[in-house]
């Protein structure tokens, strides 16, 4: 009986070994191929989140540090933008001013652009020192959150349109 359990074990410690070598070859293949880049997930496609009347139609942002918004007037009614009631971050660090020196958080007063329903505006603000302090370069992927002051004329109130926009770096 002694010897049956031997010849067993000899049986299993042998099943183990051959399966255990298999896997420990797949692991090390794949741990290769994960340090060439061969599993980097590519980033989506370039989209966005949130937003109320006033929202980006397009944006950019581009290896430079300028993110650059084409905004639309979705508010039914004329609005007032200001080139400096547009505030970003990315990946939560704030982006300056569009307009040299960076001042944050107070920035430099700016004109300001009324939009009538449906009209766009381009805005340009300067995220160079995320950009350089960050190391990034065209081909990265980004996320920005997007704040927008405007005042709907109509009512006099002040409104803040809020977002996410995200792509690849140009």
């Amino acid at each position: 009986m002694l010897k049956l359990n031997s010849q067993r074990g000899q049986a299993a410690l042998e099943y183990l070994m051959t399966y255990g070598w298999a896997i420990l070859i797949v692991g090390f293949v794949g741990l290769i191929l994960w340090q060439m880049g061969i599993f980097k997930i590519t980033p989506s496609q370039p989209g966005y989140s949130g937003f109320s009347q006033v929202r980006p139609l397009d944006w950019a942002l581009y290896s430079n540090g300028t993110l650059s918004l084409v905004l639309v007037n979705e508010a039914g009614t004329r609005v007032n933008i200001s080139q400096h009631g547009v505030i970003a971050s990315i990946f939560g660090d704030a982006c300056c001013c569009s307009t040299p020196p960076c001042m944050l958080p107070a920035c430099p007063p700016a004109s300001t652009v009324t939009l009538r329903a449906g009209e766009t505006t381009k805005v340009d603000v300067d995220c160079s020192n995320v950009v350089s302090s960050r190391h990034i370069i065209a081909g990265d992927y980004y996320r920005a959150k997007i704040n927008i002051s405007y005042r709907n004329l109509v009512s006099g109130m002040d409104h803040r349109s809020i977002g996410e926009c995200w792509g690849t770096v140009s």
